[in-house]
């Protein structure tokens, strides 16, 4: 008899769920630190979604200055663009956060992201001979694949 009466009760109203919710969690949601990083950013800005931050490095850095790493969960939410890495991005185990308390890198939802090592050039074309065009490139990184439209 309990039984029935205790399926009636959920299905009148869906404001049982959330009292269950909260009898089953302890009231409390897990919450994350959100960092946001847009192509268009800027590292002196607090990383926030309406000013957020330019690179990982600076998320990053910003992170493991907030002292939450291993405290709460943490994330790293990354805008739509082409985000061009100079270097490697280089992570410790620290910067993982815990079990409890992880790190996530993570595209924004819906969002397009691409981390790319290549350089973009930005050439000056000049004709050459007949109908091939040919642009100085500066000598200061090996190249050793080119990518045209892509």
């Amino acid at each position: 008899m309990n039984q029935i009466t205790f399926r009636k009760n959920i299905r009148s109203g869906p404001w049982v769920w959330l009292v269950l919710f909260f009898a089953i969690t302890g009231g409390t949601m897990a919450s994350a630190h959100d960092v946001f990083v847009a192509a268009d950013g800027n590292d002196q800005h607090p990383g926030t979604a309406n000013q957020p931050l330019a690179t990982l490095e600076a998320a990053r850095d910003q992170l493991r200055q907030s002292g939450r790493l291993g405290k709460e969960p943490c994330r790293v939410i990354l805008q739509d663009g082409v985000y061009r890495l100079s270097q490697p991005l280089r992570l410790e185990p620290r910067d993982g956060g815990t079990a409890d308390a992880e790190v996530t890198y993570m595209a924004a939802e819906g969002a397009a992201v691409t981390l790319t090592g290549a350089s973009m050039l930005r050439l000056q074309w000049e004709p050459w001979k007949g109908p091939v065009f040919r642009a100085r490139v500066d000598s200061a990184g090996t190249m050793d694949q080119l990518f045209v439209n892509g």
